[in-house]
């Protein structure tokens, strides 16, 4: 609640540099050689693969003589490649060729081939039994190699899909007869106009209750379904094409606390309130609603909403009033204990998503996909040119999530991206043509260990366990939690101690140290969680005077814990830089708190010890995230420690002759202060780089290569100082060609710098990535430019030319800094055109 810029006369605010990028031609490639596996006996190949894919189809048309539901069009068959000897993978695009629809793939395990499930329409097999007998029979005149090799020799089995092998999540597939919801996945662009209510209606002629809601994206309608295993693998025989299967999703959160100070404290807080006027940015929490008469909250309250049937606003759990003290005033306990008049800058609103009190085993399950697009939707009806920071500290509570897609992390980042919300008794459509105006901001957490009861090295704990779902989303704000409260007060307590070090990840945060390395890093970054008092006999248990200080729905005060409270934190830091600087982007402001997080010093001591392997560094990444951002870096800048902010949007897709194909990179010219740099000769600078962009999501499990989760993706790099502007054009411009020829998670796409601290491998996860070089001062004088390279993602792959004129937005964030004391802020400011005192008046 303090003013950054009234700190002292050199509290300087970050600078909005003028877009200074030129458009760079460039054309990524596709293709890429795949290693085919020799088949000798090519005949008798070719034959078992015809026996498979014929049994599999009359196998099919038998079932669907039998059914009770619409009459099936096709049949889904399971593609097996070669278990014994791995690496020959499967062609999965001649797979979802010729009339066929490649729906998931299910990559090689410990004791797994790769498989691949392929709907194919009845008649359409045809084609590929006649690429079998081309295989068989036929050489191609150019190459003198058979006809369909790449297809053909890498397969080893075909045979008709059963319902577990559509299975997704980390959990085993339910086997037990009882009946359970189920999150069902349809093919939804095989001809149908309403692919949801042709799923809905072979469901029910089957006798199966599906929930009135459903989502919908470019590819997938998503149901949930009531049926025990048995019943839903009928649908297997019906004309509704299941692509994937997924559990439903569960809440857990872990709350309570006693009431910290009593209501005389309140009422002579809520006096010295100077509430935010009502044109400013606002936290709108995505919770279990709020109690908007507390007096620390009601004047602050502009919408107490609903987004779920037969229920109100009010907060009956005590999670979401919580949650609004702390997104409202951070941790109340200075506040309480002061005297002073708390200005506030930023607003609240509330739209209920969870409600909890009485609630039945039988209950619909939650669908949060379609209750946060609508709680998103009655918001920004209720006040449609607000700035605001949705928070949403609700997750999964599995702990399966393994880094892959959901129904409600997609939906998160299609809203994120801007996409528009159609909402209707049937559910959300999230297939609009995007707009990158209409982007929205979301702050999610981490998701909760139970620390309470466990025993054995924390960090161990929180490393195993997963970070929960939706917190994989690639466009939203991630955020876990760290500790500084150790200390321990009160009668009783001289032989306990805190758990966590000062500085320390929360024993409350989980990570992301068990996703496979192609998803993005999470958590971002990390706010105050609390910690946990240990007995002398090693018991755990919670303590006050180690969590935080907000409001109650009772009326008075409580305390708070873990990554909910963190997440709240996150968001009252995203309003005021809304509100401090009000042209900023979404997508900026998210790169803005991960660009100004700093690693805590136990944290630093780990992460960027000289000689550590940067493989070592992700691992660490995926437990601390990029640190814990302070209110007043993210604020302002200062002298010695510059922050430049670029906005820029370009297009860089154009039709060619085979399709849609990358047409430019992005060179972006820094105001480098080079006469100073040269003046601090081997004084160590500091730069780093954030780039933040979002993506429009493309939720289906069908392989990394050909079918990808984003809709593009950015890469940046910075001149060397040895380079010159043109070989610089030159080595970007390969190194991306070289990713779009080979587009393996694994692959390698960028030379490696010694000088950057994560590199250019390493950070390629996600629509967020950062990183920091520290090089001599003269040195990086020479090196005052920066590119933002695309590389293809599905609008490209599935040659959407709807999408080509989309503009894609991005922010690219800079800060130097130098580590001896030298004014580089007013070069900087000069070369922009912006004086130091206008900068101060801005």
């Amino acid at each position: 609640m303090t003013d950054p810029f009234a700190a002292g006369p050199r509290a300087l605010p970050h600078l909005v540099v003028p877009r200074r990028a030129d458009d760079v031609r460039y054309k990524g490639r596709g293709g890429g050689q795949q290693r085919i596996r020799q088949i000798d006996d090519r005949e008798g190949h070719a034959r078992r693969l015809t026996d498979d894919l014929t049994d599999a189809r009359d196998l099919a048309l038998a079932q669907a003589a039998d059914s009770e539901g619409p009459e099936a069009e096709g049949f889904t068959i399971r593609v097996e490649g070669w278990y014994d000897e791995p690496g020959y993978h499967l062609a999965l695009s001649s797979l979802g060729s010729g009339g066929a629809e490649l729906l998931t793939v299910l990559p090689a395990g410990p004791h797994q081939p790769e498989r691949a499930l392929v709907w194919m329409p009845f008649g359409e097999e045809k084609k590929f039994l006649r690429k079998l007998q081309q295989f068989a029979t036929e050489l191609t005149p150019s190459s003198g190699l058979p006809r369909n090799r790449a297809l053909v020799a890498n397969i080893k089995q075909i045979r008709l899909a059963i319902l577990r092998e559509f299975w997704q999540d980390a959990a085993d597939f339910p086997e037990s007869d009882e009946e359970r919801w189920w999150e069902v996945w349809f093919a939804a662009h095989l001809g149908s106009e309403d692919p949801a209510g042709d799923a809905r209606d072979a469901a029910s002629a089957l006798g199966l209750h599906t929930l009135d809601k459903a989502l919908r994206f470019p590819d997938r309608a998503i149901l949930q379904v009531r049926a025990t295993p048995a019943r839903l693998g009928d649908l297997l025989t019906t004309n509704a094409v299941i692509a994937e299967l997924h559990g439903s999703p569960k809440t857990s959160e872990f709350l309570g606390g006693d009431p910290g100070t009593r209501a005389t404290l309140v009422a002579d807080l809520a006096e010295r309130i100077e509430t935010a006027g009502s044109d400013t940015p606002a936290v709108c929490l995505l919770d279990t609603g709020i109690m908007d008469k507390h007096r620390l909250l009601r004047d602050s309250v502009d919408a107490a909403l609903t987004a779920l049937p037969r229920t109100t606003c009010a907060d009956i759990y005590g999670h979401g009033t919580q949650m609004a003290g702390l997104s409202l005033f951070d941790d109340l306990g200075a506040a309480l204990a002061g005297s002073d008049k708390v200005t506030l800058r930023h607003r609240l609103e509330s739209v209920k998503i969870l409600h909890l009190d009485g609630a039945s085993q039988n209950a619909d399950p939650p669908f949060y996909g379609v209750t946060v697009a609508q709680a998103a939707a009655l918001a920004e009806t209720e006040n449609p040119n607000r700035r605001r920071a949705f928070s949403m500290p609700i997750t999964d509570g599995d702990g399966l999530n393994d880094g892959r897609p959901t129904s409600w992390s997609a939906s998160m980042d299609a809203l994120a991206f801007g996409t528009d919300i159609a909402v209707s008794p049937s559910g959300v459509t999230l297939l609009g043509r995007p707009d990158p105006r209409a982007a929205r901001l979301f702050v999610v957490s981490a998701g909760n260990v139970n620390p309470i009861g466990l025993r054995g090295d924390y960090l161990d704990e929180c490393d195993t366990s997963r970070i929960e779902d939706p917190a994989q989303a690639w466009n939203v704000l991630t955020v876990g939690a760290f500790t500084g409260l150790t200390e321990i007060t009160g009668d009783g307590y001289a032989d306990h101690r805190a758990l966590a070090p000062a500085g320390e990840l929360s024993p409350y945060s989980r990570t992301s140290g068990g996703w496979a390395r192609m998803w993005p890093v999470k958590p971002d970054i990390l706010m105050e969680g609390g910690n946990v008092v240990v007995t002398p006999d090693g018991q755990r248990d919670r303590h006050d005077d180690l969590e935080l200080l907000t409001t109650r729905n009772t009326g008075d005060v409580t305390t708070a814990n873990a990554t909910s409270a963190a997440t709240a934190q996150a968001a009252r830091l995203c309003a005021l830089v809304f509100d401090r600087y009000p042209a900023l982007w979404p997508e900026t402001v998210r790169g803005l708190l991960v660009h100004t997080a700093e690693w805590t010093p136990p944290m630093r001591r780990q992460i960027t010890p000289k000689g550590l392997k940067k493989a070592d560094r992700i691992r660490l990444l995926r437990r601390y995230g990029w640190g814990v951002p302070d209110e007043a870096r993210v604020l302002a800048s200062a002298d010695d420690r510059v922050t430049m902010i670029v906005q820029d949007e370009f297009r860089p897709f154009e039709h060619g002759r085979s399709g849609i194909s990358m047409r430019s990179l992005r060179m972006h010219r820094l105001p480098w202060p080079r006469e100073q740099l040269h003046g601090l000769l081997g004084a160590e600078v500091e730069l780093r780089v954030t780039l933040s962009y979002f993506v429009e999501p493309n939720p289906s499990n069908r392989g990394w290569s050909n079918y990808r989760y984003p809709s593009h993706q950015l890469r940046f790099d910075l001149k060397r100082p040895t380079e010159t502007v043109e070989d610089f054009q030159h080595r970007v411009g390969n190194e991306a060609n070289q990713e779009e020829t080979d587009r393996s998670p694994r692959a390698p796409q960028q030379s490696q710098d010694k000088r950057w601290l994560i590199g250019p491998l390493n950070r390629k996860r996600g629509s967020l990535m950062s990183d920091v070089w520290v090089d001599a001062a003269a040195e990086l004088a020479g090196s005052g430019w920066l590119a933002v390279v695309p590389v293809g993602g599905w609008w490209k792959d599935n040659k959407r030319s709807d999408r080509i004129d989309l503009p894609v937005r991005y922010s690219l964030i800079v800060t130097l800094r130098s580590k001896v004391a030298a004014d580089i802020y007013t070069p900087i400011a000069n070369e922009i055109g912006i004086t130091t005192e206008r900068a101060i008046e801005t």
